[in-house]
């Protein structure tokens, strides 16, 4: 008997914390609704801002969903930023960069009826969403194309900071380099920052003047100024977060966003108030990051390569970190058959795969 009273007593409470939770829901959605956006940049700049702008607008647009933009915003200001746009009435607060994580945790830690969305972030709280998309799938791709479009086997990467998003990014490219040709050498050169285009010029200068043979570059940050030394040098390139049509003549293809794809989800949750305190991760299947369409200037095995390689990852196939991985010390990181876990790719990647060099 008293263990049949304790198991109603479970499904009582279970049934209660169900509707309660219910409820909480159902109050939290009734509450008017508007997004707070902070941008490391300028919403117009063609690249990463540029990417997201579009696609918070067109999921807000779906969902009726009133916004407030803050451009150029500083790790510095930023919890005074987010204080100003809660005080206008945002309850939803969507932080583009990761520059800014700190100042969101700090923040969202005093106000717990507001949802954060953190791109890029490594922190969950039951208020606070990290997310991003498997960035490093379409890079894996433009890789092969690079690789095998190559005539030097010498192939430039201009890079913000070594990070775990921009090193797996590195070497995600690189992977796919050395699998169209196991000869390619991937040279990388950083900035130091996201968006300085003067400082972004430099690295590209010096990084072809210590490796002339360089006949294709990519690059990791929001400005494009390595295209406009790549065109002068004559040089093919691959864009990044966007596919800048003013470019075309030398871009071979780029690695691009849809954040529609994901903005249209996790903004109705939050809408909702079904917001969880996890990390939102998802990869090519959903779309959220695509490779664009390759250049005229790419043959036929280079569309075929790519396109097989691609219909894999969508499918489950493979992903990119499957051993047999090398380091460039050659020591083998993982095994035949092993898969580097999202534990190692997002949060403690801090080595190159082989083939990577540092000029």
């Amino acid at each position: 008997m008293k263990k049949l009273i304790a198991v109603i007593g479970i499904i009582l409470f279970l049934i209660g914390m169900i509707l309660l939770e219910q409820g909480t829901s159902e109050q939290f959605a009734e509450k008017p609704r508007k997004g707070g956006i902070l941008m490391v940049g300028s919403a117009a700049d063609s690249s990463w801002n540029e990417a997201h702008r579009a696609g918070i607008d067109q999921a807000a647009e779906k969902l009726e969903l009133p916004l407030e933009y803050e451009e150029n915003v500083t790790p510095e200001n930023c919890p005074a930023v987010i204080e100003r746009m809660i005080a206008n009435g945002c309850n939803i607060i969507i932080s583009t960069s990761i520059s800014f994580e700190e100042g969101v945790k700090e923040v969202a830690q005093l106000h717990h009826d507001v949802s954060f969305l953190q791109a890029t972030g490594n922190v969950a709280r039951p208020n606070l969403a990290p997310y991003m998309g498997r960035m490093y799938q379409a890079r894996y791709l433009a890789g092969i194309v690079a690789g095998k479009y190559s005539r030097s086997h010498a192939i430039g990467y201009i890079a913000t900071v070594s990070i775990p998003e921009v090193i797996r990014g590195i070497d995600a490219f690189a992977l796919g380099a050395r699998h169209a040709d196991p000869d390619a050498v991937v040279y990388v050169k950083y900035t130091g920052s996201w968006s300085d285009d003067e400082q972004a010029k430099i690295a590209t200068e010096e990084l072809l003047s210590q490796v002339p043979e360089i006949d294709v570059i990519s690059m990791h940050l929001d400005t494009y100024g390595p295209l406009q030394i790549a065109r002068a040098h004559g040089i093919q390139a691959i864009g990044c977060n966007v596919r800048n049509p003013e470019y075309e003549d030398i871009l071979l293809t780029a690695t691009i966003w849809n954040w529609d794809t994901l903005y249209s989800r996790y903004l109705r949750e939050a809408i909702q108030g079904r917001l969880s305190g996890r990390s939102y991760l998802v990869g090519m299947e959903t779309g959220i990051v695509d490779l664009a369409p390759l250049s005229g200037r790419c043959d036929e095995e280079i569309v075929r390569m790519v396109q097989a390689e691609k219909d894999e990852i969508v499918k489950g196939e493979k992903d990119v970190f499957y051993g047999p991985i090398y380091d460039q010390q050659g020591n083998l990181r993982a095994a035949e058959g092993e898969n580097l876990s999202d534990k190692v790719l997002f949060d403690q990647l801090d080595w190159y795969v082989e083939g990577v060099r540092l000029p």
